[in-house]
């Protein structure tokens, strides 16, 4: 492992606007059953590991003796205390002095956690949640963060296991299976192998997702069904949802192949082969029923008319397309970056012309995003040198945009870059060094400058999310007026009002530009 590298590694990441999540989330509970499996299962395990460390233990057993020899373990029985034994239990024969025992104030203070505990998962109408999917070598978990940009607060809410490696996510807020269909609050993984996994985020403890798109149902079949559904046959790469055409998935994958996905059926309904490698970016163009964008490593980008399943403008760029992103403000036009370090901003009426084309970093660009805030147009840019750069797009006339200012997030190579849907100023990166932060572009003097805002006083430059220390708080964040990293760590539940978090365990490094070119 590469000095310094965090053992696992942020790869993509989405917001959740304010509103869209349950403020109580449902939560799985395992019925009488599925208990009693789960203790068979484990129980299984235990006599096979134990078979196991038989072998083990009877080879290592003449010089484990001797390490033993000084906790006189023959005579552990007749040890005298203040208690009465029957067989594996010890009564103390006063519950005064049993030091197990909850009394008085210990029993309020054990309430008083139970209901600060219950208060921590409620989700408020100005929250934001933030899903993030840390990945190692050996294990793969979506963390789903709080954050409440009025006092600050960000911590993790709860996280959910995969078995499965994502390598792309998009919010869906649309539900397929509810009554009122407009109300979802999904997460759709794009997997290494090929299938995209739905999650509710409304629903705590959960295990698997609530529905799979893209399994090949037939590949086990002896005999074949005469039209067999559409899958994709290698990684997903990308995934973009609209809110125009709410009920339709967009994923780009390594198999060269653009599909749309209907949400409602779980099977594709169209597909796009006009790129020649990986496509590695799609996105739906905004306001827009039909139009989506998209990137390959072939340098080629087409916009996808989904009415006519054709490709209706084309672009060449130098090098692979890493990503593509409309400017929401202006439909007109969108942005695309490539592993070369250059970044393109085109209008999508001027087929094979640019308006901008120049060189952002020295290394890859995996994320952009423009906005369109305070009558301004800048476009951020998210680079594997570990830069995040705000350019200005105003001047068309310019050779290049300007360089308004340039960060180093702290996360070595920054994989992915997201602004907050309510609060756009505020931009979440994630990166390679384990770790996920909020960058509060209006803090920084020379966006707030350019973009003519006074900066507020008090507020958050960049807020860093970490494991706990004895000193900080528990995945709570608090505000310490002057610092430019905020840590959130632990917290003592006690003295907590409203909030609390997970500790989150350490894991190992991995590689997305090695799983990607797997």
């Amino acid at each position: 492992m590469e000095k310094g590298i965090g053992s696992s590694q942020i790869f993509c990441l989405s917001w959740v606007k304010r509103g869209a999540a349950k403020s109580d989330p449902d939560m799985v509970m395992l019925s009488a059953e599925e208990l009693k499996e789960l203790r068979e299962v484990k129980q299984e395990l235990k006599e096979e590991t134990n078979d196991v460390n038989e072998e083990v233990s009877s080879e290592e057993d003449g010089n484990a003796d001797d390490d033993l020899d000084e906790y006189d373990l023959g005579n552990y029985d007749e040890d005298e205390g203040d208690y009465e034994g029957i067989d594996n239990m010890y009564v103390y024969p006063n519950n005064e002095d049993d030091p197990y025992i909850l009394k008085g104030d210990e029993e309020e203070s054990l309430d008083s956690d139970e209901e600060l505990e219950k208060s921590s998962m409620t989700v408020k109408p100005e929250d934001n949640l933030l899903i993030c999917a840390r990945c190692s070598q050996n294990t793969s978990v979506l963390e789903v963060f709080v954050y409440n940009h009025e006092n600050k607060d960000f911590f993790v809410h709860h996280d959910i296991p995969l078995l499965e490696t994502p390598l792309c996510m998009q919010w869906i807020g649309f539900d397929p299976g509810a009554d009122d269909r407009e109300t979802g609050n999904l997460v759709a993984l794009g997997n290494f192998n090929s299938t995209i996994d739905i999650w509710d985020l409304n629903v705590l403890n959960t295990l698997e997702p609530v529905f799979t798109i893209g399994k090949d149902c037939n590949k086990n079949l002896k005999k074949k069904p005469r039209r067999r559904n559409f899958v994709h046959r290698d990684a997903i790469l990308d995934l973009s949802w609209s809110e125009n055409v709410n009920d339709c998935l967009a994923s780009a994958s390594a198999d060269e192949i653009v599909a749309l996905w209907d949400l409602e059926m779980g099977v594709a309904t169209g597909v796009f082969k006009d790129h020649s490698s990986k496509v590695q970016s799609v996105e739906w163009q905004p306001r827009s029923n039909a139009n989506l964008c998209s990137g390959s490593f072939d340098g080629k980008i087409y916009v996808l008319d989904k009415t006519t399943n054709t490709s209706t403008a084309q672009w060449k760029v130098d090098g692979e397309v890493e990503r593509i992103t409309w400017n929401r403000g202006n439909n007109h036009y969108f942005a695309a970056s490539t592993d070369k370090g250059f970044v393109y901003y085109m209008d999508w009426r001027k087929p094979g012309s640019n308006i901008f084309k120049w060189k952002a970093h020295k290394e890859a660009v995996p994320s952009l995003s423009v906005f369109a805030s305070f009558s301004k147009c800048f476009l951020s840019t998210a680079s594997s040198d570990g830069f995040v750069k705000v350019w200005d797009l105003e001047d068309t006339d310019a050779k290049m945009p300007k360089l308004v200012h340039e960060k180093d997030i702290k996360v070595g190579m920054v994989h992915c870059l997201q602004p907050n849907p309510d609060e756009e100023l505020v931009v979440a990166c994630g990166g390679q060094k384990d770790a996920v932060r909020l960058w509060n572009l209006a803090q920084t003097r020379n966006i707030s400058s350019y973009l003519g805002i006074s900066s507020p006083s008090e507020g958050f430059d960049t807020l860093k999310p970490e494991g706990g220390g004895d000193d900080h708080d528990d995945n709570v964040l608090k505000y310490v007026a002057g610092d430019d990293y905020i840590k959130p760590s632990k917290i003592e539940m006690s003295s907590a009002k409203s909030n609390g978090g997970k500790k989150r365990k350490k894991k190992k490094k991995s590689a997305l530009k090695d799983i990607k070119s797997s």
